[in-house]
């Protein structure tokens, strides 16, 4: 008997980064199906719109109008929402993990001994709602104090020009702060609009003003004067779940998860914007500089003591008032970013990383991934860019 042909509706954004990886990760997962195909269409409630998802299995789209979600709920067909901008829609969503998204932002400024922070959102969406609220508790939690600015009510989501109301309240915003401080940007579209303020003011990024965003897009950060650090999501692994989460749906006769699914983030491309140590001990930024400078040698705790000449009761006191944490687990934490970024933006292989990081062998970066992520290397560039042990 000859195979019914599944048919999947994508209507996503092809605007920014998140969604292409959505995309990128959706199409390598039908491609596993010879049986399955991928129809685009506009993600609007009409007439023609929903003659053509009559002939459709299931639908994969973003959501950011109630008029569609309600639109998609009548239709009946198995549906997959990739987004989370609009707060209280009656449908789950398979996104991102903005608890952790938070929690990472605030240790990434706070291992760079920055006290301040900011956050620069949109507080009618829900994304900016969510990884506000994470960034905050993450702030307090280290005694932290938070300065929030808030966009809503803005027309689109892309940057302002610097003659609009929006970017001139941000430039009065930013007039305000103590400095230094840590800014985050729910997305890197923001952030730069961020960085354009700063550059009008003289503010100086990130001696002043650290600023990180969201999605990594390589466009928007590396364009970006200077280029931008970003929290790196797992886009392509929220689309292959997608397809993952279809079928099931088709399987069990479903037309929506029954709740949502969040994939964490994967870790942060540090680049310009956020490579500052608001740091004042001399010691204590000697030993951190000395660490960032060899992560690709094996250095341990005595070689940072030998490179600041100071005893290591006193160095180990300084540094965990500067940035809240030891300093082996400094060194620890730079190590395993450092390998997590190579393993995300590279193809280098397993051994390669390992060598560049100054883990010894295999078996100490595996030891490390298991013990702080409880996966191995090679599991986590799997999960990270979406592809299934079998693949």
């Amino acid at each position: 008997m000859k195979k019914t042909t599944r048919v999947i509706a994508l209507a996503v954004h092809t605007v920014n980064s998140f969604y292409r990886g959505v995309i990128r990760g959706i199409s390598r997962r039908v491609h596993d199906h010879a049986d399955w195909r991928v129809l685009f269409v506009r993600a609007q409630a009409s007439v023609s719109t929903r003659r053509i998802l009559s002939n459709v299995d299931a639908v994969i789209t973003h959501i950011d109008q109630q008029e569609w979600c309600e639109f998609l709920i009548r239709t009946g067909i198995p549906t997959v929402n990739i987004d989370a901008v609009l707060p209280g829609l009656p449908m789950p969503r398979l996104n991102l993990d903005d608890r952790f998204i938070g929690q990472m932002a605030a240790e990434h400024f706070s291992s760079r001994g920055i006290r301040r922070f900011g956050f620069f959102g949109q507080n009618d969406l829900l994304f900016s709602q969510e990884r506000e609220k994470a960034f905050r508790a993450a702030v307090q939690s280290i005694g932290g104090d938070l300065q929030v600015f808030d966009a809503r009510g803005r027309q689109d989501l892309g940057p302002r020009t610097s003659l609009s109301d929006t970017f001139l309240r941000l430039c009065d915003w930013l007039r305000s702060l103590e400095y230094p401080i840590g800014l985050l940007a729910p997305w890197d579209f923001w952030a730069l609009e961020v960085i354009e303020a700063c550059r009008q003011l003289k503010l100086r990024v990130p001696e002043d003003v650290s600023i990180l965003g969201v999605d990594n897009d390589e466009l928007y950060c590396s364009v970006s004067d200077p280029s931008l650090s970003s929290v790196i999501v797992p886009a392509e692994a929220v689309g292959v779940e997608a397809v993952n989460q279809v079928e099931r749906l088709i399987r069990e006769r479903r037309t929506t998860l029954e709740h949502d699914i969040l994939l964490p983030p994967i870790g942060i491309a540090t680049r310009r914007s956020t490579d500052f140590l608001a740091i004042e001990d001399a010691d204590v930024l000697a030993a951190l500089n000395f660490i960032r400078d060899n992560l690709h040698r094996p250095i341990q705790v005595p070689d940072v003591l030998r490179a600041v000449s100071i005893s290591r009761r006193s160095l180990e006191r300084k540094v965990w008032d500067a940035v809240g944490i030891t300093l082996g687990a400094v060194l620890r934490r730079s190590r395993l970013d450092r390998a997590k970024q190579l393993l995300v933006e590279s193809d280098l292989p397993i051994t390669a990383v390992s060598r560049r990081t100054g883990y010894t062998d295999l078996r100490h970066i595996e030891l490390a991934f298991r013990q702080s992520l409880g996966v191995t290397p090679s599991a986590f560039r799997r999960n990270a860019n979406g592809i299934s042990p079998q693949t």
